[in-house]
């Protein structure tokens, strides 16, 4: 089947509307066939993942507002951008059960609550897997760096169309629980600080890796100046990868090609927690709070970004991944250690 008729077979089922009546401006992809810039090491890229579904959630902010992006702005005129509060994935399985070829429906959601804050719901799908990736985005404007971005709401709100939540949804109230507890050691709920893939995430302030990283103006900013929220888990992700090889390495000497945790492992489910950015050339610090072994060789992580100039908290990270390689290295933790 040629590409054409692929996207031409994908349809938008009837239970989500919103893209139907948005202006064509602004249009939203009702579906993607995977190609390289989609893939990663042989499964979906999770930062493209994150990146189209950011897009699509702005473009519908944009078309709920009647306004182009660069057209947002507060009562003192001032440039507003969508700073992204949460972002959570979750896959059917994991990202390695998509690949080159593969015809995707997107459905897009889109709903508000007062006047700052947007949430969305994208779902990649096809017949044998599916993948949502939920958002919340507030808006700021940033007067000096990225260090000084402040809330503010956008003129033009009267124009929003979009389903208005009367009570903050679960996905921020989760979010101001786990900014709390991050940021201010209040702990507003007992029990688990969330869960996530069926697994419960306690609360630890435990170091067991750390890892800098300098913020890269090539690769980890976006358009604006702004540290994308994209890559926040690519960071990560690098500091993870780091910890596993080092582990796996002491356990079994050198370490094969598909020893290498990059290769050997795929996300399940990722549940992002925006606090902070920073600036092009700052140092970042990679904080390692818990690695556990999940039953079906899964792995669960917490993980902390550090601002350094200043100490602050700027995100963190929960995550699940599949070790998809049972024969590599990494097994021996899966089998004999917590």
């Amino acid at each position: 089947m040629h590409l054409i008729e692929k996207l031409q077979d994908i349809r938008l089922g009837d239970d989500v509307g919103y893209s139907r009546t948005l202006p064509e401006r602004m249009p939203i992809p009702l579906g993607v066939v995977m190609g390289m810039p989609q893939i990663l090491s042989g499964a979906m890229s999770e930062r493209w993942l994150a990146k189209e579904a950011g897009d699509i959630h702005w473009r519908m902010i944009c078309n709920d507002l009647g306004v182009p992006s660069q057209a947002i702005l507060d009562r003192s005129a001032d440039r507003l951008y969508a700073s992204f509060l949460r972002m959570r994935i979750v896959a059917s399985g994991h990202l390695g059960e998509f690949g080159e070829g593969d015809a995707l429906a997107v459905h897009p959601a889109l709903s508000r609550f007062g006047d700052r804050r947007y949430f969305s719901e994208t779902t990649f799908s096809k017949p044998e897997a599916s993948v949502r990736v939920s958002m919340v985005s507030a808006f700021v404007a940033r007067h000096t760096d990225n260090k000084g971005l402040a809330r503010s709401a956008p003129l033009g709100m009267e124009r929003a169309r979009s389903p208005q939540h009367h009570v903050l949804p679960p996905l921020g109230q989760q979010y101001q629980q786990v900014k709390a507890r991050a940021l201010d050691g209040m702990a507003l709920v007992s029990g688990p600080a969330l869960v996530l893939g069926g697994h419960p995430f306690h609360w630890t302030e435990d170091s067991l890796f750390t890892l800098e990283h300098e913020v890269d103006p090539y690769c980890d900013l976006n358009g604006v100046g702004l540290l994308y929220f994209a890559s926040y888990h690519r960071i990560a992700d690098i500091g993870e990868r780091a910890f596993f090889n080092a582990e796996a390495g002491a356990e079994v000497g050198q370490l094969g090609r598909g020893d290498d945790w990059a290769l050997a492992s795929v996300t399940c489910a990722r549940d992002v927690f925006y606090y902070g950015n920073a600036d092009a050339g700052e140092r970042l610090t990679y904080v390692l709070r818990s690695r556990e072994w999940l039953d079906g060789q899964r792995v669960a992580t917490m993980a902390t970004l550090l601002r350094n100039s200043d100490g602050v908290r700027i995100a963190d990270l929960f995550t699940i991944k599949q070790l998809v390689r049972p024969s590599s290295a990494h097994a021996f933790h899966w089998l004999g250690k917590p």
